[in-house]
């Protein structure tokens, strides 16, 4: 049997700074968070639906179970906070939400804000251009990471409310070292992000 356990190290805020149609009185705050799961699989199986066995799982008095495997993905997420507001007060202002993360959506189709939307259907913004932030790309190779032969895309939102990870793609056929380390690659490089995306 297979046990996921989730936990959510403290938020960080890495920094706070304007991008390119930032709104006049107003920054973002770059916010970095580790989500740490611990795999474990517990007991001994030794039949299954189709498969039997001569043998009950008391006859087996030696086995122990499989050490834990333990993945960090880091996490990212901006938001738009009030011009000079330094990163001791967004710190602090963030305690008062002890439950807040950033959480995360995977999906085999770009995942689209309503104002993403909008901006797309007036032509401000392509499809295209969302599609290549999101797309997962394993940063040790470069290489993109395939779902069951599809494309995903993966996206971070913040919440001031613990929020579960969200997984819209079709036919998982998840590894969960290679999901985890897609996590490594949130950084958003110098104007590669504008306000209103």
């Amino acid at each position: 049997m297979k046990e996921v356990k989730k936990s959510y190290l403290p938020l960080e805020v890495r920094e706070i700074r304007a991008f390119a149609n930032q709104p006049d009185g107003t920054e973002m705050a770059m916010l970095r968070q580790v989500v740490r799961k611990e795999t474990t699989y517990s007991g001994l199986s030794v039949s299954n639906s189709l498969q039997g066995n001569i043998y009950n799982t008391s006859d087996f008095k030696d086995i122990k179970n499989n050490e834990p495997y333990i993945s960090e993905e880091k996490r990212g997420a901006y938001i738009i906070v009030p011009k000079g507001t330094t990163k001791e007060k967004v710190i602090s202002d963030l305690k008062k939400h002890p439950e807040a993360c950033i959480y995360r959506i995977l999906s085999d189709e770009a995942i689209l804000t309503e104002g993403q939307k909008y901006k797309i259907s007036v032509g401000d913004l392509s499809l295209e251009e969302i599609e290549n932030k999101q797309e997962v790309i394993n940063p040790e190779t470069g290489e993109i990471v395939l779902n069951n032969g599809k494309r995903q895309f993966r996206q971070t939102f913040f919440s001031k409310v613990k929020k579960e990870d969200i997984d819209l793609r079709s036919n998982v056929v998840e590894k969960e070292a290679e999901i985890d380390v897609i996590g490594e690659a949130v950084e958003v490089k110098e104007g590669e992000m504008s306000f209103d995306e």
